[in-house]
């Protein structure tokens, strides 16, 4: 554990260990043990354990993995680079699996390339789609080319088992008060959870414990950018904040900004006003992950100001 992050070190491995989604699991071993899908699709937010399934598959069916970051390589020219070879398999034999991470970004031309190779994919190869934002994933991408997964974040019952089970293995005494909170801040993310406990595992006080989980980063700095937003700032003066924000803790800036945005439309004096709040809202309404430090605020930032431009 001192060298290895917890979420890190317990990212689950195989079907066993995965925590909230029972069902998903079932329906996947079948599927697996038919051999009736080789392309999957898995939506919902972050942290709830999209690309964990996905290469869960990939060590099952005994796939040499690759993972394809689509929120940055989104054009035509990046897909075909990368399903450059795919009309035979490798000389080693192994099979292949595709990783394909927020393919919401993927541009419309990149989406036809992608959806020949999904057509009828040769039996050594694989592909596994995530998507935070499925309404932007195109809708020829059906059951007669993926399997179709939604997972829902995880009940704070099934994270407070996976706190347990891990607090076992590694010897912590970590109170249940403390357990308990470190889960319910988790928002339903088995990721978040264990970047909780890790924050945690030395503290006996609850009190302490739900301050420290709380404790916001750069608050001043995340409420000058969602003013900036809300004003129509440009581009210049978005920048500079972003620039004072490069050791915030994203995920503590999306709450405040959360929390802001709430308030904000709560208070709306007109509709338009409101609906300007909810539109940037959806783009800090998921949990992000810690270990990507600052590129989900950057690129939910890149979306508000440059979606129109693109």
């Amino acid at each position: 554990m001192k060298n290895t992050s917890l979420n890190t070190k317990y990212r689950p491995q195989t079907f066993k260990y995965v925590y909230g989604h029972k069902e998903v699991v079932t329906s996947l071993q079948n599927i697996l043990e038919r051999k009736t899908h080789r392309a999957f699709l898995f939506t919902g937010p972050s942290g709830v354990g999209k690309t964990t399934l996905a290469r869960i598959i990939a060590n099952i069916v005994n796939a040499r993995i690759t993972e394809f970051d689509a929120a940055t390589e989104t054009g035509k020219e990046d897909v075909e680079n990368l399903l450059v070879g795919l009309k035979s398999r490798p000389l080693d034999g192994m099979n292949q699996c595709y990783i394909l991470n927020e393919v919401q970004g993927l541009s419309k031309k990149a989406w036809d390339a992608l959806l020949m190779a999904l057509e009828e994919p040769p039996n050594w190869l694989y592909f596994c789609l995530t998507t935070t934002e499925p309404d932007k994933v195109p809708k020829t991408i059906d059951d007669r080319r993926c399997a179709s997964f939604n997972l829902k974040t995880v009940d704070e019952d099934s994270l407070i088992d996976l706190l347990e089970a891990v607090i076992f293995a590694e010897g912590i005494t970590t109170p249940k008060d403390v357990v308990s909170i470190c889960a319910r801040a988790a928002n339903g993310s088995p990721a978040r959870a264990l970047i909780n406990l890790t924050k945690c595992e030395a503290i006996e006080d609850v009190e302490e414990a739900a301050r420290l989980l709380e404790q916001p980063e750069s608050s001043k700095e995340a409420i000058d950018l969602i003013r900036g937003l809300l004003n129509g700032a440009n581009w210049n003066h978005i920048q500079t904040i972003l620039q004072q924000m490069t050791k915030t803790n994203p995920e503590n800036a999306r709450h405040t900004i959360r929390a802001y945005l709430t308030k904000v439309i709560i208070n709306s004096k007109t509709k338009e006003q409101a609906a300007k709040s909810c539109q940037l809202l959806e783009h800090f309404a998921f949990p992000w992950n810690e270990q990507d430090q600052l590129s989900p605020l950057v690129l939910a930032v890149g979306r508000i100001l440059f979606a129109q431009e693109i």
